[in-house]
């Protein structure tokens, strides 16, 4: 790596924290709750960054280098969190995103991206805990009964996409290796919510279910640059 001045180090500490993407070694982070607003009463900010960011690496030199994703996020907005998923999906770069801290909610359905991505992996931290649930509501108090009914016609559908986008991850998990068919599957999970609303795993279970491909620190999986070296 050649030598930075401090004025050079300076502005690629202000990229990460201001923008939330390092050029040089092609890393994106995601962190927080989906549902941030800026001051000026903007809103889907994380997303915004992200599809930039996205796009920004997709076009530059070495396009053909996998992109890193670092995602610490309780999940929030669906509209947001499936802007990422889908450009994720559309793009053209190998993908290797990474699971820290928390993937809750849609926090947990932004990473499955990477099971319709053609070169993706997905890898989770040893601590960190994964949560799978319905969501909740997003319906205005202010509705009339036809928009409430509109509204929960809507949300029916999402969450039958939110189910098929987690049969279609996990199919490949050692759990789920021997289910015939995603009706199974989807059955199971479905008991898994029913039962306690809300299904937390711990980084051995997220894989062992399906709803990530290794551990980091696994065999093949030792660090980043280990990944990144042996990526096929």
């Amino acid at each position: 790596m050649p030598k930075r001045t401090v004025n050079q180090w300076h502005y690629i500490v202000e990229s990460i924290h201001d923008y939330n993407v390092l050029l040089d070694t092609r890393e994106i982070f995601i962190h927080g709750c989906l549902d941030e607003i800026d001051d000026s009463g903007v809103d889907h900010i994380m997303a915004n960054k992200f599809v930039k960011n996205m796009r920004l690496l997709e076009t530059l030199p070495a396009a053909d280098k996998p992109i890193i994703i670092h995602q610490h996020s309780v999940g929030g907005d669906w509209s947001s969190g499936m802007m990422m998923f889908d450009t994720i999906v559309s793009c053209r770069c190998p993908i290797l995103f990474i699971y820290h801290g928390e993937a809750c909610s849609m926090g947990s359905i932004i990473p499955q991206a990477c099971a319709v991505h053609k070169n993706a992996y997905r890898v989770i931290m040893p601590n960190v805990l994964f949560m799978v649930h319905d969501g909740t509501t997003g319906i205005d108090t202010n509705f009339t009964r036809k928009k409430t009914k509109s509204w929960a016609a809507i949300e029916e559908k999402l969450d039958k996409q939110m189910m098929e986008i987690y049969c279609r991850a996990c199919a490949n998990g050692e759990f789920f290796k021997n289910f015939e068919g995603n009706v199974k599957i989807k059955q199971y999970i479905r008991e898994q919510l029913d039962k306690s609303e809300d299904w937390w795993l711990n980084a051995r279970e997220t894989v062992f279910y399906g709803f990530a491909d290794a551990v980091m620190g696994d065999e093949g999986y030792e660090s980043i640059d280990d990944i990144l070296q042996n990526w096929e």
